[in-house]
């Protein structure tokens, strides 16, 4: 125990400590905004979260632990009817408080208990609530027991402290440093209002709800450093100026609604919380202009079940963090439960705290792991790792392990999102396969891609599993020089890159020297532009490439979603609106599919006389390009829609220069079908608009399958041509 002479100088240490950290920082903060400079709100964040994390450290620190006997002193029932005695025996001191109606308020003059101290409530039903005000001006300390077979709630303005000997047993727990009328209380109102209250509830005890029952900490700061287990109930650890515990009956806790609290907030879990079969929520929600609703688990959080499919664990603030030593499980043997970290699937609203709300900035450090896997016969869950994608602010960053596995029986893999403007998953490991069903997804939206070797390793690893990854951003995406990317392991997976329609005339695919191959298991590769629209702009370029699939099926193009082949691809073309350019172009690449199909859908579009470009292609095969299958199909459709411009709709060849290396499209048993169209849109009937040119450089050209058929079919200025007549240009099939 200190004296009051080190409490005041341990009292002076940390204000100083305090004051030397904001003071600095502070005086950044009120620069930036002098300045125009948003990232002051972000440094006014900071402030905020150190200084309350500091205060509430010198609030407990300035407060001497309990008597061992230590009981609650000055109940008053204020509403409802309850009686209070006190049993005191040579080692124990007990409270009882006897609850005859439903409801109940006692106003404390102090609640605080030793460690030999005992609180009882005894209540009509598991139904039943118990409102205590503490009017203390310290933080109640809670060192001893507390039991109920109903409802407590607990409400210090100043803060409440579980010590590491406290033992709570009850239907139902708020601690919280939040208030409510109780006139509302007794109405039935669950709200709870920080009326300018700044303390903190910290847990290092154990909390325990009943069956189906709840814990909920509610404070600018909550923290657990203890162990709270709820079966088959709800854990919620939440920050706000207002919050609102929903109830599903009398006394299951569906979910909460926050509204922004105008000063920092801290949700931080750093032990264990136990829901099995149930939830467990951690929401700080601050204003976006201070970047302070800051959530950390550096524990465990565990919403597993024995019998059924995992429960759900949300993390909800703008500023989420999962350390090295953080571990979430949410499996069960039916089926795999829901990790929402962030957000929502795709942004999609979280029922369990009724927020659209995204996160800023969400961390996975190396070493933290999430589990939301069917352990037995079921689909695998969902897990999202997600901050706000449309925000130039938000960063993503995955390194460390994700499971949402099928189960060893039987069933599917489940889906894993990990999105943000700025995305970093190098060293991320996802597993969303299944040993016995089909491999679930990994779905990634960044604002651009660029896929570099680190980045390549991470896909491969995840392919391997037997999961397909879905590379989704409203950019471009582009594959570096010299990145390899190859399958070693797992059944068949696919490899979508996918690009959106938000920026006409500067979203592409870019494959620039890559090598993709599979040695092991079919791997699909889906070249897919404008994929929420059935136009707009989305070039696809593959030069200096290889690409083997090993029985994969080989797609490109753009539009709305569809289904060829059993893949999910567009319905519509690639599609370029520039001037000398091309909806697909490939060149110095091979493309080998085994039993795979290939099918490229591409168009060029130039909009006006001032657009007036020579090589506007549909699609464009140009020198060294190859394609080839051993019983796929192969499908090469080009469109070229022009006004005032000159162009193609397949073109095989450079198409100006001189020859410079062959043109292959061939297949074993395949079919071969090259359509072109050129389309004067304008009606000027100048330039030209040729459907198919072949030979166009005068490379040897070669279109081939061995007893399949080869269909050859053009429209427009000219409707096949021929440019060159030398060295050669060979048909063969059945």
């Amino acid at each position: 125990m200190k004296s009051n002479g080190s409490m005041n100088r341990f009292y002076r240490l940390v204000w100083n400590t305090a004051k030397q950290v904001m003071e600095p920082v502070a005086e950044t903060a009120k620069s930036a905004r002098k300045n125009g400079n948003s990232s002051g709100s972000v440094v006014a964040g900071v402030v905020a979260s150190v200084a309350l994390s500091l205060m509430a450290g010198m609030a407990f620190a300035q407060q001497a632990p309990p008597a061992p006997t230590q009981l609650p002193t000055g109940g008053n029932v204020v509403r409802g009817a309850a009686s209070i005695s006190q049993v005191n025996t040579a080692t124990q001191a007990i409270l009882n408080i006897n609850q005859s109606s439903a409801k109940a308020v006692i106003n404390w003059n102090t609640f605080n208990l030793g460690q030999n101290a005992k609180v009882n409530f005894n209540q009509p039903s598991t139904s039943s609530v118990t409102l205590n005000q503490i009017l203390d001006n310290n933080a109640s300390q809670i060192y001893g027991q507390i039991s109920a077979n109903g409802q407590v709630f607990l409400s210090n303005p100043n803060g409440l402290y579980f010590s590491p000997t406290a033992s709570v047993d009850v239907g139902g727990l708020v601690a919280t440093t939040h208030s409510i009328d109780a006139d509302a209380f007794m109405a039935g109102s669950t709200t709870f209002n920080r009326n300018g209250a700044t303390g903190s509830v910290v847990n290092e005890g154990h909390l325990s709800a009943g069956l189906n029952g709840y814990i909920a900490l509610l404070a600018p700061e909550a923290i657990n450093s203890g162990v709270i287990v709820a079966q088959a109930g709800t854990v919620v650890l939440a920050a706000g100026e207002a919050i609102t515990l929903n109830f599903s009956g009398n006394t299951s806790l569906a979910s909460i609604t926050t509204t922004p609290s105008t000063i920092a907030t801290l949700v931080e879990n750093r032990q264990a919380v136990l829901a099995p079969d149930g939830q467990i929520i951690l929401s700080a929600n601050a204003l976006a202009s201070l970047q302070a609703g800051i959530v950390k688990n550096s524990g465990s959080l565990q919403a597993n079940s024995m019998s059924s499919h995992g429960g759900v664990i949300v993390l909800e603030g703008d500023d989420i963090t999962l350390s090295s030593t953080s571990q979430i499980q949410a499996s069960g043997p039916t089926g795999g439960g829901t990790v929402l970290v962030g957000s929502g699937w795709q942004g999609q609203s979280i029922a369990q705290v009724n927020s659209t709300q995204q996160a800023t900035t969400v961390t996975m450090e190396a070493g933290a792991t999430i589990d939301a896997s069917a352990t037995q016969n079921g689909n695998g869950g969902t897990v999202v790792l997600r901050s706000d994608p449309g925000n130039p602010n938000s960063v993503t960053t995955v390194a460390g392990t994700i499971a949402a596995q099928g189960g060893l029986q039987g069933g599917n893999g489940g889906q894993v999102e990990t999105s943000g403007y700025f995305l970093n998953i190098a060293g991320a490991q996802v597993n969303a396969g299944s040993p016995q069903g089909t491999g679930g997804l990994w779905f990634l939206d960044p604002a651009d891609s660029t896929i570099t070797q680190a980045v390549a390793n991470t896909y491969a690893t995840t392919l391997n599993t037997g999961t397909s990854v879905l590379d989704s951003v409203t950019g471009s995406i582009s594959w570096g020089s010299g990145v390899t990317l190859t399958k070693t392991a797992g059944t068949s997976a696919t490899l979508t890159l996918q690009i959106g329609n938000y920026s006409v005339n500067s979203n592409t695919i870019s494959l620039n020297g890559a090598s993709i191959n599979s040695t092991s298991g079919a791997l699909n590769l889906v070249l897919w532009s404008s994929y929420n629209s059935s136009g707009w702009d989305g070039a696809i370029s593959i030069t200096g490439s290889t690409i083997n699939t090993n029985g994969g099926s080989f797609w490109a193009g753009g539009g709305n979603s569809s289904t060829w082949n059993g893949l999910t691809v567009g319905n519509a073309s690639a599609t370029t609106w520039q001037v000398n350019t091309q909806g697909i172009f490939i060149g110095g690449s091979s493309i080998t599919t085994g039993v795979g199909s290939i099918s490229l859908n591409g168009e060029s579009y130039a909009t006006s006389a001032g657009n007036n470009g020579t090589t506007n292609f549909g699609v464009q095969l140009a020198p060294g390009a190859s394609l080839s299958t051993t019983t796929g199909s192969i499908n090469v459709n080009g469109s070229l829609l022009g006004e005032y411009t000159n162009g193609v709709g397949v073109v095989f060849g450079a198409f100006s220069g001189s020859a410079s290396s062959n043109i292959n499209v061939s297949t074993g048993s395949g079919a071969i079908n090259i359509t072109g169209t050129g389309t004067d849109q304008s009606g000027s009937s100048t330039g030209y608009r040729h459907g198919l040119v072949l030979n166009a450089t005068g490379e040897n050209i070669t279109v081939k399958t061995v007893s399949g058929n080869i269909s050859l079919n053009g429209q427009g200025t000219f409707a096949i041509r021929h440019v060159t007549s030398a060295p050669s240009f060979k048909v063969d099939g059945a």
